[in-house]
C-alpha cells in the first residue's frame, strides 16, 4: 500500500516538473513577444476532417534584446527532457524535447556562439498532439 502511494506521489511530482519546464520557456516567449523589437509568429495546423489542432509552431526572433533569460531557462530545464546542443558556423543551437500529456514539445534556441554577444537569437516551439 505504501508503495502505491509513493509511486503516485512520484508520478505527480514528475508531471509537475515537466509542466514547469513548458511554462517557464513558454512564459518567456510570451513576454518577449509583446515588448520591444521582437518578431513573433504562430502557425496552427489542424486535422482536415475533425478540425482538431495537430501541431502548433511558435517562433520568436530577437534582434537587440538580451537572450540571457532564455538561455538560463533552457539550462534550468535541460533535465526535464532530452537536450542536444550543437555549435556550427559560429552559432549555438540547443534543442529540448519534452513528451508529456499526449503532447510532444520541441524547444529550439539558436544564438551566436561568440561570448561577447548576448543579444539576438531565435526561439522556436513546436507542439505536436500525439493522440491523433
Amino acid at each position: 500500500m505504501k508503495r502505491r502511494y509513493f509511486t503516485l506521489i512520484f508520478l505527480l511530482l514528475t508531471a509537475a516538473f515537466t509542466a514547469q519546464a513548458q511554462n517557464s520557456i513558454d512564459r518567456l516567449v510570451d513576454n518577449f513577444s509583446t515588448v520591444g523589437n521582437a518578431k513573433y509568429s504562430s502557425i496552427v495546423q489542424r486535422h482536415p476532417e475533425t478540425r482538431a489542432v495537430v501541431r502548433t509552431i511558435r517562433t520568436l526572433t530577437l534582434q537587440d534584446q538580451s537572450i540571457k533569460p532564455i538561455k538560463k531557462a533552457f539550462d534550468d530545464e535541460a533535465d526535464t527532457g532530452d537536450t542536444y546542443t550543437t555549435v556550427k558556423d559560429g552559432h549555438t543551437t540547443t534543442v529540448l524535447i519534452v513528451q508529456a500529456n499526449k503532447k510532444k514539445r520541441v524547444y529550439t534556441l539558436k544564438y551566436r556562439s561568440d561570448s561577447h554577444y548576448s543579444t539576438g537569437g531565435k526561439v522556436s516551439i513546436i507542439v505536436t498532439n500525439t493522440n491523433q
